[in-house]
């Protein structure tokens, strides 16, 4: 008995020290993506949007059927 508890207890502290030294690389990494993305978004997408519908909507006002 005191044998598997001890197996336990090992695994359970490999299992922790595994996860507390992957978890912030990938927590990391996906706030990386992330605001990598926004930045990307915001910075070439949205004006892109933004100015595409403006234009949509200068060609409707200037037609005049």
């Amino acid at each position: 008995m005191a044998f598997l508890v001890s197996t336990y207890e090992s695994s359970r502290s490999t299992y922790r020290s595994i996860t507390e030294s992957l978890f912030p690389t990938i927590s990391s990494g996906v706030t990386q993506l992330m605001s990598s993305f926004f930045i990307t978004y915001f910075t070439l997408a949205e004006p892109y949007f933004r100015t595409r519908s403006f234009i949509k909507k200068l060609m409707n006002t200037l037609d005049l059927e």
